[in-house]
């Protein structure tokens, strides 16, 4: 017996000389992990911070972009490049017409550079004459109202909106479908100068039922340029 116990001891402290090993391994490794992860976490916030620091802050809106504007209750996104014949539908609906007909008699732009109508520029302006009409539209047992010439200005301080009666040639006059911005391209293919000031109007043609464009240099009034309404083709007179 007493030669098995002696043979025991040795393997025995073997055994726990092991188990202490492994357990500094365990330990280590611990060690290390717990080690690793917070310099992981630190690296992490230190590149968080970083990255907020290269991070410019959101651009501020250009002085020079143009503020929406409101004229004559005609709400214009673009003051500066105003289209007048994108900005018809919102003149119209600017007037409280119910139950009535508000029909295009002529558009008179002043002062275009460019193609472009920059109503922040004092001088320039678009006017909108518009005849108002009842044309079926009376109620019953109620006195028709009277015709009424209607005039818009859009411009950077517009007078307000005038009514009259209508005179013998304010008739209404088809729409464009050759609009501002094709009407001015043909007139610059011409041969009008595309930096030139021009002033242009937009109304009824004598040779035909559809209206014309009418381009005029301010520095050369002998350059006019006629565009037809509904076409886009230069016009002779």
């Amino acid at each position: 017996m007493a030669r098995k116990h002696g043979l025991a001891r040795p393997a025995e402290r073997s055994r726990l000389r092991w188990l202490a090993v492994l357990a500094a391994i365990a330990l280590g490794a611990l060690t290390f992990g717990g080690g690793w992860l917070v310099l992981s976490r630190k690296g992490k916030d230190r590149g968080d911070q970083t990255a907020s620091a290269a991070t410019p802050p959101p651009a501020a809106p250009s002085a020079s972009a143009s503020a929406p504007l409101n004229l004559n209750g005609v709400a214009l996104d673009t003051p500066n490049a105003v289209d007048p014949t994108d900005a018809l539908p919102a003149v119209k609906r600017s007037l409280p017409e119910t139950g009535r007909v508000v029909s295009l008699v002529g558009i008179e732009v002043v002062h275009a550079t460019g193609g472009a109508v920059d109503l922040g520029i004092p001088e320039t302006r678009i006017t909108y004459r518009l005849l108002v009409t009842n044309q079926g539209t009376r109620a019953r047992g109620s006195d028709p109202q009277p015709d009424e010439l209607v005039v818009v200005t859009l411009a950077a301080d517009p007078p307000a909106v005038a009514r009259s009666a209508p005179g013998r040639s304010d008739k209404p006059v088809i729409e464009p479908t050759c609009v501002w911005s094709a009407a001015w391209r043909a007139a610059v293919a011409s041969g009008i100068s595309p930096n030139e000031p021009v002033d242009a109007t937009f109304g009824p043609s004598p040779s035909s039922d559809a209206g014309v464009w009418v381009f005029t240099p301010r520095n050369r009034p002998a350059e006019t340029r006629q565009v037809d309404g509904r076409t886009c083709a230069i016009k002779t007179r």
